[in-house]
């Protein structure tokens, strides 16, 4: 409604940039006045159309920005599962290695314990047999002095 400045009881109007006065009837200054509306009508809606799309952008930028987040905060958590599992492996590792090296340690010594025996038995077995060869051979010898007696 800028465009009118004044509208008299003789349906006058002054132009307010260049002064000059025209004289309108009522048809004519509803119809100035329709047109006047529908131009403040559409800038109107032209500025809420723009401010909608700028809500519009707002609300997927925030989304957006929303959903990066949820993803890093995901991937966060798979991260830490992945590790919590790779230490659970390593601990069963290590438990596994343990017992591992256990029974081969009670084998070891149940191995060492069996050779020290045997070679006890056979230390033994070989004493006893020197003193079986020592004594038949002193036997014999007590033999032999004994036929050497009677013959002679």
């Amino acid at each position: 409604m800028n465009q009118i400045a004044a509208i008299g009881a003789s349906n006058e109007i002054k132009c307010s940039h260049c002064g000059t006065v025209f004289t309108i009837d009522e048809a004519e200054y509803a119809d100035i006045v329709q047109q006047v509306r529908t131009v403040e009508f559409e800038k109107e809606l032209h500025a809420r159309l723009g401010e909608a799309e700028k809500a519009k952008q707002t609300e997927i930028a925030l989304a957006e920005a929303k959903a990066a987040q949820q993803s890093l905060k995901a991937a966060a958590e798979k991260d830490a599962e992945i590790q919590r599992l790779n230490a659970e492996l390593k601990a069963a590792a290590t438990v596994q290695d343990l017992a591992v090296t256990r029974a081969v340690s009670a084998a070891d010594k149940k191995l060492s314990e069996a050779e020290n025996k045997l070679a006890l038995q056979t230390a033994e077995q070989k004493a006893k047999e020197a003193a079986l060869s020592e004594s038949h051979s002193k036997e014999l010898a007590l033999k032999d002095e004994m036929i050497e007696r009677y013959r002679t």
